[in-house]
């Protein structure tokens, strides 16, 4: 597992491969990176920040683990819970309501045994161990990271327009960016920002470059797009 602690304006960004992981193998340790030591507020923000990643990346696999005896029993659930009511309710539209109540009851099944396998003995394991390991690693220096840092500041010199127009016509300089790093930054995107990972990717396209400018203007002016953040990516990725 690796992490990179970026010191940004306003909150931290912490990059990792960690909701990406292979919960099902036994791990490996973490290499926590910075381009300088952390302070222990720092610190405790990135253990809180991969902790909860950890803690997603558990539950998905436990559901995953567990979809097909999931599945099987919602079924069974559903037949019973049709069964039952075809022979309790008599309408003038035979299957209509038994269909809608098999459906309800298969659903709150599936609800609550995804809610017990998150709590399962096993997946409660791997969740400590992923947690130990987060809390007890080590921050390793890493001076590539500060070029990184830098760039991410050096955004906040173009107002937003300015930026918008920079980014579309690709005349913003890229540091340079390790693989590690853009592994995790493209993990971090499909995680928790999907949206702005597919407009990265339409910028990528070079198509209508001043169509482009325009939409993205927009966005930002209106619909809270960070033009700064995504602008930022866009480099990681390039």
């Amino acid at each position: 597992m690796k992490a990179y602690f970026l010191r940004t304006v306003g909150q931290p960004l912490i990059l990792s491969d960690i909701p990406s992981l292979d919960i099902s193998g036994e791990g490996s340790g973490l290499e926590l990176y910075a381009s300088a030591p952390l302070c222990e507020t720092d610190r405790r923000y990135a253990s809180t920040v991969l902790r909860n990643e950890a803690s997603a990346a558990v539950r998905l696999w436990i559901q995953n683990k567990r979809y097909f005896p999931r599945l099987i029993i919602s079924a069974l659930v559903f037949l019973i819970a049709y069964v039952l009511a075809s022979f309790l309710i008599r309408d003038p539209l035979p299957m209509v309501d038994e269909i809608l109540i098999g459906l309800a009851a298969a659903a709150a099944a599936w609800i609550l045994l995804s809610k017990n396998d998150a709590k399962a003995t096993v997946a409660k394991e791997k969740e400590k161990k992923l947690f130990r390991t987060i809390n007890t690693a080590e921050v390793q220096s890493d001076d590539s990271l500060k070029a990184l840092e830098d760039c991410y500041a050096g955004l906040f010199s173009y107002d937003a327009a300015t930026l918008c127009s920079k980014l579309c016509r690709d005349e913003l300089v890229s540091p340079p960016v390790p693989d590690a790093v853009k592994e995790a930054a493209l993990c971090y995107l499909k995680t928790h920002e999907p949206l702005m990972l597919k407009d990265i990717g339409k910028l990528k396209q070079g198509k209508n470059r001043e169509k482009a400018e325009e939409e993205l203007i927009h966005l930002a002016t209106t619909s809270g797009l960070d033009i700064y953040a995504t602008s930022f990516f866009y480099l990681l990725l390039k």
